[in-house]
């Protein structure tokens, strides 16, 4: 599994995990998450709280990643709201008022076993995705 991104004028960030992974405890998403995300994951059912988790870590380092910022210095310090698409996340706050709105942060379905994240620093951009196969 690779994912790949470009671009020419614009920072990235991307990130990728397998969806089969054990995943922590909810302690973890509490140290890590807003608590609006902690509240809203400790009430999804087991199976769905796991993608979920996975969704919003993915959306975070991605985000992070773009930043240039590691995860012990920011992962707590973004919150991270999932549009009801599927497709998108929006960055709703950071310790860093200047970078809210300041990006497109794309959820990708990367097959059966991977879930992945794509953040841009630009506010309105054009992704193509394609998935190349042999």
């Amino acid at each position: 599994m690779a994912l790949l991104a470009f671009t020419v004028k614009h920072a990235v960030g991307i990130d990728v995990e397998k969806r089969d992974r054990t995943l922590p405890d909810q302690d973890i998403a509490a140290r890590y998450f807003s608590a609006r995300e902690s509240a809203y994951l400790a009430n999804l059912l087991p199976d769905h709280r796991a993608q979920e988790f996975l969704t919003y870590w993915t959306c975070k380092e991605a985000y992070l990643k773009m930043r240039g910022i590691g995860l012990s210095g920011g992962m707590a310090q973004c919150e991270i709201a999932l549009d009801p698409d599927g497709l998108k996340a929006t960055v709703l706050s950071t310790n860093e008022p200047t970078w809210e709105n300041d990006c497109s942060l794309f959820r990708i379905n990367a097959g059966q076993s991977h879930i992945g994240a794509l953040a841009v620093a630009c506010p309105s951009v054009e992704v193509l995705f394609w998935d190349w196969k042999d």
